[in-house]
């Protein structure tokens, strides 16, 4: 606790998609842009291609991962992988780059009609892909695909990846708003949850609280400071079900603008509450 905030910029230009629609690079191009990103611009890390696309990319990241080593910067080269045994592992493991960008499932709907796999299935997948690069001595990042709607409408599922994998040699968790349909008010209510441990689901009518001495970022903090959070958390979460059953989570023609969603209404009231109950008591008014 207490320790500074730092922003990492990953450029992901070089992997051909939808970040750059209709252009593609030659190996050498590749080398000269991955050179000026972490040389000259200094980025933190390039994310210079996907495993398995072609013979041209492994040429690419091959060359790229050649002149990083030569100048001690292979850490920031990482490539894009899949949950597929050992097979994009191998791939990468053979142009030299150490870090793989696994493409995990962040939504209940991609695991269960893409994947056609139980959250179970997946996750047994995922962590034979992370032991595998544990042999290889590849750094593990996850993206959680489709994290954005997975935290709208299966955030149980997103909690239970995250419960599975966060004990494991994985560095990063990666949670990109892979359609953009996160507002900003909505981004920080979601991460506040994946930081501080605790959602309402408004489908099975369950409040779940999360375990932070289980988490790294809290790993340091007093009991004291623990007990109080996650007090904290239980009162926000029980407003949002107060507010949710109420009818309030319409209440607006913005559904975000909702009282039920309005994240900095609902921390108010769970912060206050206990002057709240404390005021109402020696007024006479419970």
């Amino acid at each position: 606790m207490g320790k500074g905030v730092k922003i990492e910029i990953m450029d992901t230009t070089l992997r051909d998609g939808e970040q750059t629609s209709g252009v593609s690079f030659v190996p050498h191009e590749k080398l000269m842009i991955a050179r000026l990103l972490l040389e000259e611009l200094k980025v933190d890390r390039v994310e210079v291609a996907s495993a398995r696309v072609s013979e041209g990319e492994f040429d690419a990241v091959k060359m790229i991962c050649d002149w990083a080593a030569r100048r001690n910067l292979l850490q920031k080269v990482e490539v894009l992988g899949f949950v597929d045994g050992r097979t994009s592992l191998d791939w990468i493991h053979a142009t030299g780059c150490r870090v793989i960008n696994l493409l995990c499932k962040g939504s209940l709907k991609h695991c269960t009609y893409q994947l056609k796999k139980t959250p179970e299935e997946h996750i047994e997948d995922i962590l034979a892909v992370v032991d595998y690069a544990n042999e290889l001595d590849i750094e593990v990042n996850v993206y959680l695909e489709d994290w954005s709607n997975g935290m709208k409408d299966s955030p149980e599922y997103v909690f239970r990846i995250v419960d599975a994998l966060k004990q494991t040699s994985i560095k990063r968790f990666m949670l990109p708003d892979t359609l953009g349909v996160l507002n900003p008010l909505q981004v920080i209510e979601f991460m506040r949850k994946m930081n501080y441990g605790g959602y309402c689901d408004n489908n099975t009518k369950e409040i779940v609280i999360l375990n932070l001495r289980s988490t790294p970022d809290w790993a340091e903090a007093q009991e004291e400071v623990i007990q109080r959070m996650e007090k904290c958390t239980i009162r926000h979460e029980l407003v949002h079900a107060f507010l949710n059953e109420s009818g309030l989570q319409w209440n607006s023609f913005a559904p975000d603008k909702a009282w039920a969603k309005n994240e900095e209404m609902v921390d108010w009231f769970a912060i206050q509450f206990p002057k709240m109950y404390e005021a109402f008591r020696l007024a006479g008014g419970i």
